[in-house]
């Protein structure tokens, strides 16, 4: 199977995040409770909630944050602060597909690009559905930067 991936970056922002199920109603629900902590304690939204692997059967969801408050660790929330950096991306991947996109597709960006933290899914809206995958990585060969253009990697030939 043949995958475009495109050069593209993370940026610096601050979340609040809870760990949920990898299932439609676990996000659904951490979401929904990071949401509602936001707005209980104050703290401002600045985006969309996205998703960040922790292996094949949970993730962590992440909602952007001002980072004025920070939650209490009764709340079983945590606050992180991202660095930012190159990255990777794989454009219009189906929520039910991830796993296996990701199966297939992360030792071949280990390899080519060296991965330098989770992947992490940014939906195209609120529901989850589908959104672009996004490896962090440590470096983005010059040429591929250059030509701006996808990168064909073929799995599995």
């Amino acid at each position: 199977m043949q995958y475009a991936i495109t050069p593209s970056s993370l940026p610096t922002i601050r979340t609040v995040a809870a760990r949920a199920d990898l299932t439609p109603t676990g996000i659904a629900n951490a979401a929904t409770r990071v949401r509602s902590w936001a707005l209980v304690s104050g703290e401002q939204i600045v985006g969309l909630p996205f998703l960040r692997m922790c292996g094949e059967l949970y993730c962590e969801v992440h909602v952007p944050v001002a980072g004025r408050v920070i939650p209490h660790p009764e709340t079983g929330l945590t606050a992180e602060c991202g660095d930012g950096g190159p990255a990777v991306a794989l454009r219009t991947v189906r929520l039910e597909e991830v796993r296996c996109v990701l199966r297939e597709l992360t030792g071949e960006i280990a390899v080519d690009y060296g991965v330098a933290g989770p992947v992490e899914f940014h939906p195209a809206s609120a529901e989850f559905r589908q959104g672009t995958l996004i490896w962090p990585v440590h470096r983005v060969p010059r040429t591929v930067v250059a030509s701006n253009a996808p990168q064909l990697v073929e799995v599995g030939a």
